[in-house]
Formats: C-alpha cells, sequence, structure tokens
C-alpha cells in the first residue's frame, strides 16, 4: 500500500516538472497571425445646424503576422519579444440621415514590437496556460476618405504606448513544436496622433478577450 501511495504522489509530482520545452536555457522560435471583424450599427442624434448623421454602419476588419523569440531565463519562465506588420479596414455606410463631412472609409497601416516575461503552468509539459506583464509600441498611418459633400483624404500617423499582463493556452503535441492562442489581455494604453491640424492624445484601461479577434501562434522549441 505504502509502494502504491509512494508512486501516485511521485506520477502527480512529476507531471508538473519541468522537461524538455521549458527548462532553463531553452529557447522559442515562431510567428503569430491575428485576425479580427466586427459589424456594429451607431445612431446619432440628427442636428441640422451641424449636420450630423442619423446613423451608419461600421464594419472592421484587422489582420497582423509577425515574428517571435523568447529564452527561458529559468525554468518555465522566458523572456522574449515579438514583432508584427499590421493593417486593418473600416467601411461606414450610412442608411438614413445626412452623411456630409463623415467617412466612408478608413484604412491603417503599421508596425508594432513588444518584449514580455512570461510564467508557464504546463500538465504533463503538454498542455496549459502561460501568463506575465507585457509592454509593446506601435506605429500606424491611418487614411481616411470622404465622399460628401466634396471627395478628400485626410491622413494622419498615430503612436501607442501600452503596458499589461497577457494570458495565453499553451499546447506542445511534440517536444519541438508548440502552439498557444490568446485567452485575454488586460492592459493601459496611451495613443498620440496629429490630425485636422490639432495634437490629440489618449489613455485608456482596456481588457480584451479571446472573443474580439483570433490569435494564432506556431513556435520551434530547441536547446537543451
Amino acid at each position: 500500500m505504502y509502494k502504491k501511495t509512494s508512486f501516485i504522489i511521485l506520477a502527480l509530482l512529476g507531471a508538473f516538472t519541468v522537461n524538455a520545452q521549458t527548462q532553463k536555457g531553452n529557447q522559442l522560435l515562431g510567428g503569430s497571425i491575428f485576425f479580427s471583424t466586427s459589424k456594429n450599427t451607431n445612431d446619432y442624434f440628427v442636428n441640422p445646424d451641424y449636420q450630423y448623421n442619423a446613423s451608419n454602419e461600421r464594419k472592421f476588419t484587422g489582420f497582423s503576422i509577425g515574428p517571435s523569440y523568447s529564452y527561458f531565463v529559468a525554468n518555465n519562465l522566458d523572456l522574449g519579444f515579438n514583432a508584427g506588420y499590421n493593417t486593418s479596414k473600416i467601411t461606414y455606410t450610412y442608411p438614413s440621415g445626412n452623411i456630409n463631412n463623415q467617412p466612408g472609409e478608413a484604412k491603417t497601416n503599421g508596425y508594432s514590437a513588444s518584449v514580455y516575461l512570461r510564467k508557464y503552468y504546463l500538465y504533463n509539459n503538454k498542455i496549459g496556460i502561460r501568463t506575465g506583464p507585457f509592454a509593446q509600441y506601435s506605429y500606424s498611418r491611418q487614411k481616411e476618405k470622404y465622399a460628401n459633400p466634396n471627395p478628400y483624404n485626410n491622413e494622419y500617423d498615430k503612436k501607442d504606448f501600452g503596458a499589461g499582463l497577457g494570458l495565453d493556452l499553451v499546447f506542445f503535441p511534440t517536444r519541438h513544436l508548440g502552439f498557444s492562442t490568446t485567452i485575454g489581455t488586460l492592459a493601459y494604453s496611451h495613443s498620440d496622433r496629429e490630425q485636422y491640424n490639432n495634437h490629440y492624445k489618449d489613455d485608456s484601461f482596456n481588457l480584451s478577450l479571446a472573443t474580439s479577434g483570433l490569435t494564432l501562434s506556431a513556435f520551434y522549441a530547441f536547446g537543451k
């Protein structure tokens, strides 16, 4: 009975011990893709003096892709960075009301980079979660297209700084191959942009869940 009990205890402890992929000195090299789409309707108070539209339908599509690298500074703890190219498009339609001075389309292209420190909690060294702090910087160029009353374009640059906590689901089907997807992030962000000859600064806290978009990452584990 004693031997059986000891064996069970050792087996349970062994399921959470460090092995292969996440031990100190190992590395992960891979890449990530992100895709998001949404559609919603916004209603406004119609003011003839300012020619506001009564409502609009907004359709958003966003995509990003980029490489990532991390190094395990300790067992189950990696330090890394990633970079990405980001693009998005917003299309507005106005089924009712006055549409003077309202954008019909907005396109954004830009780049981002982030650093992170993540703690891994894996069962049997196969599946689990990782979480930790990150800091991010992004630059984008946005172009808005207006159709009324006279067609014209408006362009401006935007810079974003952010920091927060991330939570990912991780799966290693083999010793060297791994996959992950983002479950959610809690972050503070600061944006800075020049628009219409004015300087705008915005600060916000955001909780983003996997329902707002799909992030998939694949990586190769190598080292010891």
